[in-house]
């Protein structure tokens, strides 16, 4: 009997395990967890290569591409015209209403806006349904400082005094009452704080200020202190990043 092709939407058995990123669920602040899938994003540049690599196919890498860019853009002519668009057994991209009428009568100006919407395929549903967590991983969300440098470039962790500081990190940006950077003298001497009008930059990922004239040559805990949050809020509790760094009488010179 001559071997039957394969349908468009016949796939192999999926992985059977996801990784999983839990973090507290501030909404309702109940003391659970909630989780999210770590998701990494292919281009289909990635997945010809992988299709070359693990199958024989006569085809070329840019014949491939070429057929797949033909395929989306039809798609996308079909959509743009109004169909829905069954994508390669996956699902079916259609349009929908993202809202409701007041009336009839309603203007052009007032109708709800048409949306893309996307239903999977059963095969689709039905393999995600199989799927399981393997490693749960803690969200990482606090401030973190990975280095702090002097202008001109001097070496991480070492700046001179009364110099131009630019600090790089993570979710370091000052917002919120009592935040700022402060300088902490390993001594155990009062903390100095920048003055915000000595703040230059401030960015999630860098900080530059100047540092203040009290800030005496020493070693030193600096430390930037934020109740920011990546979603635009003020948090409640105030965050902390730290890093030791020596502070010189000389500025170095650049290499």
């Amino acid at each position: 009997m001559p071997r039957r092709k394969p349908e468009i939407g016949e796939f192999p058995e999926p992985q059977y395990y996801v990784d999983v990123t839990l973090s507290e669920d501030r909404l309702n602040g109940s003391g659970r967890l909630v989780g999210k899938v770590r998701e990494r994003t292919v281009s289909i540049r990635n997945i010809i290569a992988d299709i070359k690599r693990d199958q024989k196919c006569f085809l070329t890498e840019d014949t491939l591409f070429y057929a797949a860019q033909a395929l989306g853009t039809a798609y996308f002519e079909r959509l743009r015209r109004g169909f829905a668009v069954d994508v390669l057994g996956l699902g079916k991209i259609y349009h929908a209403l993202d809202g409701t009428f007041v009336s009839k009568c309603d203007v052009p100006s007032k109708r709800p806006k048409i949306v893309p919407r996307f239903t999977p395929s059963k095969v689709v549903a039905a393999a995600c349904r199989k799927l399981k967590c393997r490693n749960l991983y803690e969200s990482d969300v606090s401030p973190k400082i990975y280095a702090v440098e002097d202008f001109p470039r001097g070496a991480n962790g070492e700046v001179a005094a009364r110099s131009l500081v630019k600090v790089s990190g993570r979710n370091i940006k000052i917002a919120g009452e009592g935040a700022g950077v402060f300088f902490v003298p390993k001594a155990g001497r009062e903390a100095v704080a920048v003055p915000p009008e000595k703040i230059w930059k401030n960015f999630p990922q860098s900080l530059e200020f100047h540092i203040p004239n009290d800030v005496m040559p020493g070693t030193y805990d600096l430390e930037v202190r934020t109740r920011w949050s990546r979603s635009g809020r003020v948090k409640n509790e105030m965050c902390h990043a730290v890093a030791e760094i020596v502070v010189t009488e000389k500025r170095r010179e650049a290499e």
